[in-house]
């Protein structure tokens, strides 16, 4: 028994002793993210250690939100964008291990509990803000369309906030957080309740007033781009049954160097049919020109091609935004 021992102990002197124990046993995974960093300096291996264990926290969290992603959840359709950057890199502890041929090693630790606590606190920080907001706009009447969107967009805004620490929280905790979630569900109801509300309003779009063509042409077009934006817009002589889209026009024709250049001035006024406008949109920037070799009329023919509904969503989306309840 004692020679066997013996040989045992001769290996391992031969061998160079045990290996010597890994430092990241010492963190479970459980409780620890845990990385080692390289350097040339302690210095160096400090700052790739924590460099790395920001990476995982970051590499975890976007795995995850592809997956829902993929999965075709809420969040894919509120766009994700999947580089979030852990909030509380500061929390990361730093401990040199050693430094040998030219090469310093370090090991970074996260503690979970620590971090989650941090991100929480952040969160419910900023919380009161979007659950008040959120609160306010499902209160308001179905009528009170400009009350509603000022309360959504500061809901959406606070929103823009909580969302990535809840990612955080869910992924460095390993689980589900509850207010999040409730918070989460919150956020969904609130999207419904503005689709709800958008597609229960009419616009009715009446012509501008130009020659028949371009009047068919314009009002056809902002019809197309109103609906492409959610609303529910008809072709109509005069305003009604309830809100109203009035196209202003001119069209002014000049000579070019190339031919006859006719060009579109275009803004429409929004509101309700019996009260002032809520919005006045202008397309002055939208390049609404046509020219043709020959004839004025076949400019103004061009002009009136050149008005797909593609041409007014964009200009739309941006002068709506504010006061109507558009994504």
């Amino acid at each position: 028994m004692r020679a066997h021992l013996t040989l045992i102990a001769l290996t391992l002197l031969a061998c160079g002793g045990p290996p010597p124990p890994d430092p990241a046993a010492r963190y479970p995974s459980a409780r620890y993210i845990v990385a080692e960093g390289h350097g040339a300096t302690p210095g160096a291996a400090a700052q790739d250690a924590r460099a790395r264990v920001a990476a995982a926290v970051r590499s975890r969290l976007k795995a995850t939100l592809e997956v829902r992603i993929t999965e075709g959840g809420a969040d894919a359709q509120e766009h994700i964008v999947t580089e979030v950057d852990f909030a509380r890199a500061e929390l990361i502890e730093v401990h040199p291990l050693d430094c040998a041929e030219g090469e310093c090693r370090a090991l970074g630790v996260l503690s979970r509990g620590e971090a989650v606590d941090a991100l929480i606190a952040d969160y419910e920080r900023l919380a009161p803000r979007f659950r008040e907001a959120a609160g306010a706009a499902t209160a308001r009447a179905p009528d009170d369309l400009a009350g509603f969107t000022a309360d959504l967009r500061t809901a959406e805004a606070s929103w823009e906030q909580l969302r990535p620490l809840a990612w955080q929280i869910e992924v460095v905790g390993r689980g589900a957080w509850p207010p999040g979630a409730r918070d989460l569900a919150t956020r969904r109801a609130l999207e419904a309740d503005r689709a709800r509300r958008l597609s229960a309003l009419t616009l009715a779009v009446t012509p501008p007033g130009l020659d028949p063509a371009l009047d068919e042409r314009v009002q056809t077009s902002l019809v197309g781009a109103l609906v492409a934006l959610g609303f529910n817009a008809v072709p109509a002589a005069a305003c009604g049954p309830a809100w109203h889209a009035r196209p202003n026009a001119a069209v002014g024709c000049d000579r070019s160097a190339l031919g006859p250049r006719c060009r579109l001035a275009l803004s429409v006024d929004v509101g309700p049919c019996d009260a002032p406008r809520v919005a006045t949109i202008e397309f002055s920037e939208a390049r609404l020109v046509a020219i043709h070799p020959r004839a004025e009329k076949d400019a103004r023919a061009a002009l009136a091609a050149r008005l797909p509904p593609e041409a007014f969503t964009d200009t739309l989306r941006v002068g709506l935004r504010p006061a109507l309840p558009l994504p």
